[in-house]
């Protein structure tokens, strides 16, 4: 039970990649996915998207819990596979039902967004409970500084938002056709 755990070191890992992306997906590429695939003007593409974070946060949150609480009861390492599962179950859910789905769904687009980020919202609450298991008591609250402070907050905040928005922009500009490959 020492920070040193490999667990530990993979959480952080975790985090990183899981943090870059929902700050990817709620600060640019939902109202962007929104607007440039469905149409929505700028303000009913943040209602939308403040939709999606209301209703997948808290569903995400309260599910991801309550599955993370009981599997734990059976498996020392539940809550990461939950976490993991859900993970890879929002990657499919973005890729293939949302992405792939094409103008005019936009309802569909909504719900499977909801999930999607609901599912990646998991994550947290998983994660703390599952530092909480790993780590002595003495040290929890530097391994969670460790967890949000480096990983999320000076990698994952400033970097998810813009790397997804340069190669979004640049991956539009070359399906229109109207500017070469940056």
């Amino acid at each position: 039970m020492c920070s040193r755990s490999p667990r530990f070191y993979w959480i952080i890992v975790s985090g990183a990649l899981v943090n870059f992306n929902l700050y990817a997906l709620g600060t640019f590429s939902f109202p962007r996915l929104l607007g440039r695939v469905h149409h929505l003007q700028v303000g009913k593409a943040n209602i939308a998207t403040g939709t999606v974070y209301l209703v997948g946060g808290l569903l995400g949150g309260i599910f991801g819990g309550h599955w993370g609480d009981r599997i734990a009861r059976h498996r020392p390492d539940g809550r990461l596979l939950i976490a993991a599962i859900a993970a890879f179950v929002a990657g499919a859910c973005l890729h293939s039902l949302v992405c792939a789905r094409g103008f005019g769904s936009l309802y569909m687009a909504v719900v499977f967004l909801t999930a999607a980020y609901g599912l990646l919202n998991m994550y947290y609450g998983l994660v703390y409970a599952s530092i909480q298991d790993i780590v002595a008591p003495a040290v929890r609250g530097n391994r969670h500084g460790d967890l949000l402070f480096w990983p999320c907050t000076f990698w994952a905040l400033p970097f998810g938002p813009v790397i997804t928005g340069k190669l979004s922009d640049n991956l539009a500009h070359r399906a229109c056709g109207r500017l070469p490959a940056r």
